[in-house]
């Protein structure tokens, strides 16, 4: 229903207009909805306002950024629209905010605003305020006109949400053609059908997981141009249901053929948008910025950097499609995103959750972090409390009180402190012994380290190779030396895992993890047990510790302590053992399979220089 002026006047003693437009005539509603959808149903589905204007069927959008602020333009009651994007707000399912001062078209200014309760029924009751400031009269006609359809296609909208509904199909498009030529024709899209299909087959014979080759090429030949314009490997395998390593492996393959593009995208930390794209790692410098959130930042600090790709436009030409640009939906990981003028303040009651979050400002490089916990006290807490302690425990639920006592506006940022899982970063591409085949000319820039987080390293090195070199000669030697590497590569691969570097006839390998790592070990320690094709033994070294990707040896290099610490404990590992450091072997899934192995937890001491004193557990394969 439309409430009447009171219900707008009584919205209004809550949320005043700027200064500037107070005196304007203004265009202004408030609509109210009920669903049986759940509130966070509701939010997924309102927070997501590309997704949403798009089933509106409004116009597409384009954005530039100029100096920290986002400028639009598109079509807006069917005139021609330009407009400065005020930072949205929002509170995490119940409150969002957003707002437009517009330089051309039919209006002078825009906000709306979507409020979401919880309804007696467990539903949800939506509130939906629109004002806007017309430039005329005939925007004042046509902007009562656009309300008044946008709140009729809403209503069908949000009425019809379900609780617990599926969502629509992935992909889809509305036509397709097949065209040897790219041509552009309204409401379709020119594909090159023929060749994606000619290189899916290849990609398929060069070694590529045919099911997500298929359901790849399915996807580029038949997803919008939204879908296509920058695709997350992780994401789009949980989305297609294919495997995420058969996925990337297709996709690398894709790159190499000609039918994908990669990039390596630096990440800005505050609101996690891309700030650079490059096609090549050794690209990446060792600083960049964020004028939106008026912070620099080092690309090479932990989770910066994001592997992406696009499709190349000899396959299909893709549009840069957005239909909203700054919606919670693209910064999930942010819950509280309030602008608060001088002198006012806010009230934001904390998730019920268990969580770690984080309190930062607009263009403040220092921040607050607060732990949820529920085994301690509620607390009514101060923004600047949280921003002067180191870290700060209290109850799900707790009360945080925001006072601006500021001269000037301030922008305050609450955020779950967690990664994207939805993200493939260097760690991930690096461990990955496909990409280090097909992508060998990779570097990192010899000026950059960029920090991978933890790592299972792993040294294998050959025991006795000086006496069985002298006692077969070298031309044997060399044969049987091509084997051992060549069965080293096979391993590496059967357990996601990826060859760094080769040292004389030792090999420094990575894991993704710790498991995949002991695996390995046992399968190599099993194959060169010094009988069969292969007469060698080794000795296996095992340790997990912080590591940076860097270009020393080999153009992606591993570097830190803790492959300092892997490498110096061959020198305490006999032929046919395996040592795992303390570390590495009271990691979780390591420690339950010692344990259900009989393995029994003897550590022994180790001085390593550098790194002091190493506990570090050996164990030698059972036949």
């Amino acid at each position: 229903m439309i409430a009447d002026r009171n219900e707008v006047e009584k919205y209004l003693e809550d949320n005043p207009w700027p200064i500037a437009f107070s005196r304007a005539r203004k265009v202004e509603y408030v609509y109210r909805f009920h669903t049986d959808a759940t509130r966070e149903d509701v939010w997924k589905f309102l927070s997501d306002t590309s997704e949403l204007n798009r089933q509106l069927g409004l116009e597409k959008i384009d954005f530039t950024e100029k100096e920290g602020k986002l400028f639009g333009s598109g079509y807006l009651g069917w005139k021609r629209a330009e407009w400065e994007e005020v930072p949205w707000q929002w509170e995490n399912l119940s409150d969002m905010q957003m707002a437009r001062i517009y330089s051309r078209g039919i209006a002078l200014y825009v906000r709306i605003h979507y409020s979401i309760n919880k309804s007696a029924d467990n539903g949800s009751d939506v509130q939906m305020y629109f004002g806007w400031v017309p430039a005329g009269l005939t925007g004042r006609i046509l902007l009562k006109l656009s309300v008044g359809l946008y709140e009729k296609k809403f209503r069908a909208l949000i009425e019809n949400l379900k609780p617990g509904e599926d969502e629509k199909p992935f992909f889809y498009l509305n036509q397709q053609i097949a065209v040897p030529e790219i041509t552009r024709e309204k409401n379709k899209v020119a594909v090159y059908t023929g060749k994606i299909n000619r290189i899916k087959d290849d990609m398929i014979k060069a070694g590529a997981p045919a099911p997500a080759t298929e359901a790849l090429a399915d996807f580029i030949m038949f997803a919008r141009d939204d879908q296509l314009y920058r695709i997350r490997p992780v994401e789009l395998a949980d989305k297609l249901g294919t495997g995420r390593d058969d996925l990337l492996k297709s996709m690398l393959h894709a790159c190499l053929c000609g039918m994908l593009n990669m990039s390596w995208d630096v990440i800005c930390p505050h609101c996690r948008g891309v700030r650079e794209r490059h096609p090549r790692l050794w690209e990446i410098g060792k600083s960049a910025s964020c004028e939106v959130c008026d912070i620099e930042f080092a690309p090479g600090s932990l989770n910066m950097i994001e592997i992406t790709f696009s499709v190349n436009p000899e396959i299909r030409k893709v549009d840069r499609v957005l239909y909203c640009s700054a919606e919670p939906a693209k910064k999930p990981h942010i819950i509280l995103q309030k602008i608060l003028q001088p002198g006012s303040s806010y009230l934001f009651i904390l998730p019920q959750y268990e969580k770690r979050l984080r309190f930062r400002m607009k263009g403040k490089k220092y921040y607050g972090l607060l732990d949820l916990k529920k085994d301690t006290p509620l607390r009514n807490l101060n923004w600047d409390d949280i921003n002067s302690t180191a870290i700060i425990e209290t109850a799900p639920g707790s009360t945080v009180f925001i006072n601006n006592t500021a001269p000037a506006t301030a922008d305050y940022v609450i955020e779950y402190t967690e990664d994207d899982v939805n993200a493939l970063r260097p760690s991930d591409i690096f461990s990955y012994q496909e990409f280090r085949d097909l992508y060998s000319s990779e570097a990192v820039a010899t000026d950059l380290s960029i920090d991978i987080g933890m790592q299972n390293i792993m040294f294998v090195d050959v025991v006795g190779s000086t006496s069985f070199y002298g006692n077969t000669g070298d031309s044997h030697a060399f044969l049987t030396m091509r084997q051992y590497f060549a069965r080293i590569h096979e391993i590496a691969s059967d357990f996601r895992g990826a060859i760094v570097k080769t040292l004389g006839d030792g090999v420094m390998l990575v894991f993704d993890r710790p498991m995949n790592a002991v695996k390995a070990g046992i399968r190599i320690l099993k194959t060169f047990s010094g009988e069969g094709e292969i007469p060698l033994t080794v000795r296996v070294s095992l340790h997990r510790g912080h590591c940076l990707a860097v270009n020393l040896d080999t153009s992606i290099d591993y570097f830190g302590q803790a492959v300092n610490v892997a490498a110096k404990l061959q020198n305490f590992t006999g032929s046919g053992e395996m040592t795992l450091s303390e570390s590495f072997a009271s990691e979780l899934t390591v420690e339950k399979y010692l344990a259900e192995k009989g393995y029994t937890k003897n550590f022994a001491q180790a001085q390593i220089t550098g790194a002091g004193s190493v506990r570090y557990l050996k164990i030698r394969v059972r036949k």
